[in-house]
């Protein structure tokens, strides 16, 4: 009886291993291609990494950036059939996604501005999303100045992330950055009551230019020299 006992077991745990190793065979995870930025994508963001970039204010201070890169990547970033990589024991097929990001540092390592793109959305069923990650930040007269937003954008043309958002203030034909005039000007709002993480009120952004100005929650406006 005892045999009988040890031998039922045993089938038993052969069986659930089977099994085990049926189900391990069955999750073929694959990549099943790329998704990535198209040049007109790309162009949203008008820089190589290499310019130099200045801005001065009213009184003729100028903050400086310096391009460092200009990059993608291709295996950073994944979009899995089941949404997240661990998932159950199977996380299903995936794309690898392209993220593109453009950095600039200051004078001192406490500046700089970057030019992020992403995509988003479920691959699988064809809903992708593009995004845009736009920081600046700066140190002047021992005060910190940082501004952070993210936005959506399909053809060269920015939008919100959602309607409620009112994060992307105002589009206008033309506008003047001081004393200069720029033109498809988007204003960027900084969406919360500025603190001292995040007091840089305004971006001004245009598609051909980029950074173009920016002014501080106090009103000092800072323009890019053309």
């Amino acid at each position: 009886m005892i045999n009988m006992k040890k031998l039922a077991l045993l089938l038993f745990l052969l069986l659930c291993l089977f099994v085990f190793i049926q189900c391990k065979k069955e999750c073929q995870s694959k990549k099943v291609g790329d998704i990535r930025f198209t040049q007109t994508d790309l162009s949203i963001v008008p820089f190589n990494g290499n310019e130099n970039i200045v801005f001065i204010d009213s009184i003729s201070d100028s903050i400086s950036y310096k391009g460092t890169i200009r990059k993608s990547d291709y295996n950073f970033y994944k979009i899995y059939e089941n949404h997240v990589e661990s998932e159950e024991d199977c996380p299903g097929d995936w794309y690898n996604i392209e993220n593109n990001y453009t950095r600039f540092a200051g004078e001192i390592n406490d500046f700089d501005m970057w030019f992020d793109l992403n995509i988003g959305g479920d691959a699988f069923f064809g809903s992708i999303k593009k995004f845009i990650f736009v920081r600046v930040h700066f140190i002047k007269d021992y005060q910190e100045w940082y501004f952070g937003c993210r936005y959506a954008f399909d053809d060269l043309k920015l939008y919100d992330l959602s309607p409620t958002d009112n994060i992307l203030l105002t589009y206008n034909d033309s506008l003047n950055i001081g004393p200069e005039k720029f033109y498809n000007v988007y204003t960027f709002n900084q969406i919360d009551k500025p603190s001292s993480k995040e007091n840089l009120q305004f971006v001004y952004y245009t598609v051909s230019e980029g950074v173009i100005g920016f002014k501080t929650d106090s009103g000092h406006l800072w323009y890019l020299i053309q």
